[in-house]
């Protein structure tokens, strides 16, 4: 392209507080546990389940059952007045999570292939777990 090379970059770029806002220095330690657990909400949402005809449908979304009852369980503590979490609870909600998702962290092949679990739910469920197992042990 002619004249591409001999453009210059503008130089007063305005920034918005988007691109400079830094993160809160004062946020408490429940906020960031409030964080982790809407990050895993929304990993679960983000993620196209291939259930092989099992799994959940839930408003045009089909998810895995054990992803969808670890959504809801999250769901359940970032609401109203749990939105401010303690260090227990987190923890609480933690192990439940490795505890779910302790044995479902490899493929399956289901009943004649029916229901099996993918490789991408498995990556997932091992996202997951690792997030729960490194919370677990910090």
């Amino acid at each position: 392209m002619p004249g591409y090379a001999n453009q210059q970059k503008p130089q007063n770029v305005q920034k918005t507080e988007v691109d400079v806002a830094p993160a809160p220095v004062t946020a408490k330690k429940s906020d960031h546990y409030t964080v982790a657990l809407q990050g895993m909400v929304n990993k679960i949402n983000r993620h196209a389940f291939q259930c092989h005809g099992g799994g959940i449908k839930v408003k045009e979304k089909v998810y895995a059952k054990s992803a969808y009852a670890i959504e809801e369980f999250l769901a359940s503590f970032l609401t109203g007045d749990n939105l401010h979490l303690s260090f227990q609870v987190y923890k609480q909600c933690m192990a439940t999570i490795r505890d779910e998702l302790e044995h479902k962290r490899v493929t399956t092949w289901g009943f004649f292939g029916i229901g099996r679990r993918d490789q991408t739910t498995v990556d997932l469920y091992k996202d997951l777990y690792n997030e729960a197992v490194k919370a677990l042990t910090a």
